[in-house]
């Protein structure tokens, strides 16, 4: 299977579920193979399960699935992905302390300045979040490829 293929297979295996407060989530399906599951960890980085991460992970495996060449993918991924709302940014911010950190590191690569409006800050923060969330995949989908052959 190429990794175009795992990549589709895999973000088909990702549904959407309503919690009882009719809050929306994307979790994978029951009976999913156990590589999917190696695969989400390892998209999760050191962060423990999040909503926001899992549609994020979604959206990046789709993309992946339609992507042709791999190679340097995870910047012009995360260009199409980032919210361009302050409320859908500020939504991303607060759902997770941790995503503080994205923020400051987007600063100190250069992405935004301090100065900047805190939506730009913002957006920098999660384009970290979103490039991380690519290289993990496709780390992952191009071992899987290679383990495979």
């Amino acid at each position: 299977m190429t990794k175009q293929e795992l990549a589709r297979e895999f973000a088909r295996s990702l549904e959407t579920r309503n919690r009882d407060n009719g809050a929306s989530f994307v979790c994978l399906k029951e009976g999913a193979p156990e590589w999917m599951q190696d695969v989400l960890r390892d998209a999760h980085g050191d962060m423990f399960p999040d909503d926001w991460r899992y549609r994020a992970i979604q959206n990046v495996a789709y993309s992946l699935s339609d992507w042709d060449d791999w190679e340097d993918c995870a910047h012009d991924i995360a260009d199409n992905h980032v919210e361009v709302y302050t409320s859908a940014l500020t939504a991303w911010l607060s759902s997770n302390i941790r995503r503080v950190a994205y923020c400051d590191a987007a600063i100190d690569r250069g992405l935004c300045a301090p100065t900047e409006g805190v939506d730009h800050i913002l957006a920098a923060g999660q384009y970290q979040e979103f490039v991380e969330i690519a290289e993990a995949l496709v780390a992952a989908f191009e071992k899987l490829e290679s383990s495979s052959e």
